[in-house]
């Protein structure tokens, strides 16, 4: 193979470079391992970066937490609304049978109430097809929260 010699004085400068990055590895793997160092990396972590004093970011930081503070909301009354229209598409279903056996058979107001079961039979059929439209919301939603905290 291609082997070159290497004269004494490059073999001790390579030799030295070894046992410095190897001082240097230890160094820094005591660093990582020392204890006021390992909570100040975790409380940095936790707590974020210390405040700079007159930062000039810090209208477009207080701009983003009130941006997240609205996408927090808007994702709140998604949630809210999608559960309301499950409720009320369920609610009624429970009198349909009871509401047929009484005014079936020819009972005065009994197309009214055949009526009034296939509306809102129609409703709650409507409101499952919209949750689609709900979710894509939620998810538009979750998207924009990810991406706003990454830049917070």
């Amino acid at each position: 193979a291609n082997y070159t010699p290497l004269c004494p004085i490059a073999a001790m400068q390579k030799a030295k470079n070894v046992g410095n990055s190897a001082a240097r590895s230890l160094s820094e793997k005591w660093s990582t391992l020392s204890t006021p160092s390992a909570l100040r990396r975790a409380k940095t972590a936790v707590t974020g970066p210390a405040k700079m004093q007159s930062d000039p970011l810090e209208a477009q930081r207080a701009e983003l937490a009130d941006y997240q503070g609205l996408i927090s909301t808007l994702s709140a009354c998604a949630n809210t609304v999608s559960c309301a229209m499950d409720m009320l598409a369920t609610a009624p279903k429970p009198l349909f049978d009871p509401l047929n056996r009484f005014y079936g058979g020819g009972m005065p107001g009994g197309p009214a109430i055949t009526r009034l079961c296939t509306q809102l039979d129609t409703f709650a059929s409507r409101t499952k097809e919209s949750e689609v439209h709900i979710e894509g919301l939620q998810e538009k939603l979750r998207s924009l929260s990810e991406r706003n905290s990454e830049e917070i």
